[in-house]
């Protein structure tokens, strides 16, 4: 995508999303840095809070991302309705998947939610891990999918090029021609 205005307006990030109380930070224009914390059961969520933050997406036309588990992926992706549709459809059939409040309490507690327990006492929060780790194999499959069909694009465009003729078959045909004159 070629965008010869393009500009950062803003920066940040979301760690620990599926958890009910996962650390954000924001960097908006030349505004100090926001920082806090937010239930983000899922990425929804998560976006939600950065329109929230932003104001809402009106006038935006792309998004710079970095996902940790893709280290050298990164720079700024068009986000048009087709993008979006398959952003909706991914997370309308992945959507869901929140184990936040499975915990083993380690102080004997007696609270249905995770906050209520850790109010009580120590806990073993491993709902939270759980969520994140199943979001990250479905990211990571989808991911793999994306690149592997663009990938094979790629290889149907270099293979639908014809192979250029040889110079010695080329001299042949040459020779062949002024025989048959």
């Amino acid at each position: 995508i070629e965008m010869p205005s393009e500009r950062v307006l803003a920066k940040g990030g979301v760690e620990r999303i599926g958890s009910a109380d996962a650390p954000w930070k924001a960097l908006i224009g030349g505004e100090p840095e926001q920082k806090g914390t937010a239930a983000l059961p899922d990425h929804g969520a998560a976006i939600a809070l950065v329109e929230k933050l932003l104001g809402g997406f009106d006038g935006l036309a792309a998004v710079g991302f970095k996902p940790v588990m893709a280290r050298g992926i990164s720079g700024t992706q068009l986000l048009d309705e087709p993008v979006l549709r398959a952003m909706e459809e991914i997370s309308k059939v992945f959507g869901g998947l929140d184990f936040a409040n499975y915990f083993i309490p380690l102080s004997g507690q007696t609270a249905t939610t995770l906050i209520e327990a850790k109010k009580e006492g120590a806990v073993l929060a491993y709902g939270s891990f759980l969520t994140v780790s199943i979001n990250f194999v479905i990211l990571a499959f989808v991911i793999f999918l994306m690149i592997r069909a663009f990938n094979r694009m790629k290889h149907e465009e270099v293979a639908a090029a014809p192979p250029p003729t040889a110079e010695d078959v080329l001299l042949l045909r040459e020779i062949r021609d002024a025989l048959r004159k």
